[in-house]
């Protein structure tokens, strides 16, 4: 994806398909602080017998705009990029959590990206889940 180029289409959410299962990101590094925010999402069943390791980072809830000026970030499921909305803190949160140049994807829970804010059933079925999930 070339730099300071955000997809024309927005992330829309596919249901989850276990009550047991999360979303989570992949925070790809990047060359500077200013650099366009990458991520990947994908499925994470908590009662896998192979869990990968994430990170857990608690966010403010509800959408993006409701408090300031939206930052955009990229999304990638499965092959194609979509732009995300996110709030300014959080932008700032995922640039100092993001790796360095030449670091690894920094895996991560943050519950105003990977549960689906616009549906009551998902948040009902994540909030129980948050024990586990930290």
């Amino acid at each position: 994806m070339a730099a300071n180029h955000l997809p024309q289409y927005l992330f829309k959410y596919c249901p989850l398909q276990k009550i047991t299962e999360i979303r989570i990101i992949k925070l790809h590094p990047n060359g500077t602080r200013d650099a366009d925010i990458d991520c990947e999402l994908s499925v994470l069943d908590l009662e896998a017998k192979e869990e990968e390791a994430y990170g857990a980072v608690s966010w403010c809830w509800g959408k993006a705009g409701d408090g300031g000026a939206n930052k955009k970030i990229r999304i990638r499921h499965g092959d194609t990029w979509y732009s995300f909305i996110i709030s300014p803190n959080l932008d700032l949160a995922l640039r100092t959590l993001r790796p360095s140049k030449a670091g690894t994807p920094k895996i991560l829970w943050i519950d105003a990206i990977c549960i689906n804010q616009d549906d009551p059933r998902e948040k009902n079925n994540q909030v129980p889940m948050m024990a586990k999930i930290y």
